[in-house]
Formats: C-alpha cells, structure tokens, sequence
C-alpha cells in the first residue's frame, strides 16, 4: 500500500514538527518518538505517512518506538488504519503505544489493534507515563535481541 504513497513534506529539522494532524517530538535519549494528535483532527493515509515522514526525520531513521496520543477528538479512515498496521510504515517502530484518556477512543484502539492487526507490538493506555514505561521496555528488549544476534 506504501509503494504508491507519495511524500507529502520533508522535514529537516531536530525540533518539535507540526503536520497538518498532529506534533511530533523525538527525545534521543530515550529513542521514543511523541505524535500528539490536534483536537478535531481527521487522519487518512496520506496524513499517516506524512506523520510517519516526520516523525522518522525527527529519529533520524534510526528504529524508535512511538507514542501516539489523543484527547480522543479525532477522525480516523479506514485507510489510514490499514496504512498504520502495515509491516512497511512500521518498518522502522520498534512498538507503538497508542494514549488516551477517552473511552471512545480505548474502543477505537482496541478495534485497531484486533482487525488491523498492527504488525508491532501494540498496547494501549490511559495513562502516559505507564505507556512511555512500557515502550521504553520494548525499546530495550529490541536492543538486546539485536546485540545477542550480532554476537551470535
């Protein structure tokens, strides 16, 4: 589905990056990249890849885990959905965290994550700090495979 995408923005910057759907930070440090959604926005595929775009620049493509959070005020297609499980866009996301503090949009993350069947670890909170401790524990337990295979 991603072949025939087509790159909205280039971002070059190392700072906070605004798309039309959302903020992006990275913290280095903690390799966990932050895409906090706007109020009201509506995401497609298009937006999703443009998001991703931005939040890998912002990585420097290096593999990240990423949190996504919303208010629970968003819109998202199908499409976009189907886009966001795929093994190609998560090519470079180590687990995604998906943070809300809305029931409906517990409902919607629950849907995504048993019919789209994200191809990452995919868990999702209410809370944020329990949702960055759980990514950052993927974080490191990817970096161990991947030392134990270089070794091995």
């Amino acid at each position: 589905m991603l072949q025939n995408a087509f790159v909205i923005h280039v971002y070059h910057n190392k700072g906070p990056v605004k798309t039309a759907t959302a903020t992006i930070t990275y913290n280095p440090e903690t390799r966990v990249v932050q895409m906090t959604a706007y109020t009201g926005a509506t995401f497609d595929a298009e937006h999703a890849i443009d998001n991703r775009t931005a939040a890998l620049e912002l990585a420097g493509w290096e593999r990240c885990g990423l949190i996504f959070e919303s208010d629970g005020d968003i819109i998202t297609t199908p499409e976009m959905r189907h886009v966001s499980a795929s093994a190609q866009y998560n090519s470079h996301f180590i687990a995604v965290a998906l943070v809300s503090p809305s029931v409906a949009m517990k409902i919607l993350g629950n849907f995504y994550m048993r019919i789209n069947r994200p191809v990452v670890p995919t868990r999702f909170f209410s809370e944020h700090d329990l949702a960055e401790q759980w990514l950052i524990q993927q974080i490191v337990a990817d970096q161990v495979k991947s030392e134990s295979q270089q070794a091995g």
